[in-house]
């Protein structure tokens, strides 16, 4: 998957571009071009396609750089209905 996402830190600090590359209903793993602190919670605006978009909460649990890709594992809170459906209609393999 390549959704676009745009993610805000909760409590304030600038906003990042992020692209996600993997979810599931527990959390999602995205690509970005600027480190993200482990622990740091915030919101996440993602369009799922088909006209889906997504807003959830989540925190960053990992941040790795392998061959100079930046990527991070996130947990949510809950996914909402958007989120739910990209799940039902099999975009992702899991």
């Amino acid at each position: 998957i390549s959704f676009p996402a745009c993610w805000r830190p909760i409590g304030g600090g600038p906003e990042r571009r992020l692209r996600l590359t993997d979810l599931s209903l527990s959390g999602f793993r995205a690509e970005g071009d600027r480190p993200l602190p482990v622990g740091q919670r915030g919101w996440l605006a993602v369009e799922l396609g088909d006209g889906l978009w997504s807003a959830v909460d989540a925190t960053v649990v990992r941040a790795a750089v392998d061959a100079g890709v930046r990527s991070h594992g996130f947990c949510i809170g809950s996914p909402d209905a958007a989120w739910r459906a990209v799940r039902a209609r099999g975009d992702d393999p899991r």
